[in-house]
């Protein structure tokens, strides 16, 4: 499946005029090894483009002379090269923040069920074989979450006891999940977080190797 937006070294770009993604595309869109691996391309197509440039010139000369004016050039070129994949390692924070208003902006126009949906069915192989959840959501928002499970769970066989809990002091979009094992955190503001820490830590990851 396409995805339903474009990301660049430059800039993030829908690629329909929708404001609304689909939940598969929003899953997609919180991956951020998406836009890890845009990142980590561009910079190390900069640096293999100079490394053959180098190849290239050290192989071309006639005379020692001539051989060492082309070994500096493409020194050079290189050095110049692996300066801009650097300079591009510089753009992390940069990315992640055009990542996330961009993220901020798509979810605001989806209905917490949308985003309730997409949070369970990144949790649901997490609990399959846990004996119980209790979901922690905002208050008014049961009937919501009550559907977003339906959905997420549906065609489970053994189907665990779940109960759902108003929580005053969490925001409108945030969920946690409780079980035997132990609590999952699936709050937008948290995945976002996540998001915008794989982009800053790994954006460029390699790129001048």
């Amino acid at each position: 499946m396409g995805l339903a937006f474009l990301i660049t070294s430059d800039n993030l770009q829908l690629l329909s005029e929708r404001k609304v993604l689909k939940e598969r595309e929003y899953a997609a869109l919180l991956d951020a090894s998406a836009v890890i691996a845009t990142a980590r391309d561009e910079a190390a197509r900069i640096v293999a483009d100079a490394q053959r440039e180098f190849d290239k010139r050290q192989a071309a000369g006639y005379d020692e002379g001539m051989r060492r004016a082309q070994r500096e050039q493409a020194a050079q070129a290189y050095t110049q090269a692996l300066a801009a994949a650097r300079t591009m390692e510089t753009m992390k924070d940069a990315m992640a923040d055009i990542v996330v208003k961009a993220v901020r902006a798509i979810v605001g126009e989806m209905s917490t069920r949308t985003l309730y949906e997409a949070a369970l069915a990144r949790i649901a192989p997490l609990v399959r074989d846990e004996a119980f959840l209790i979901v922690r959501i905002a208050p008014g928002r049961t009937d919501e979450m009550r559907d977003a499970l339906d959905g997420a769970f549906a065609g489970q066989s053994n189907r665990q006891k779940i109960r759902i809990v108003e929580d005053a002091q969490l925001e409108r979009h945030a969920c946690t999940v409780e079980t035997p094992s132990g609590r999952i955190d699936a709050s937008l503001d948290l995945q976002i977080d996540a998001l915008r820490q794989a982009i800053r830590r790994d954006a460029l990851k390699g790129a001048a190797r």
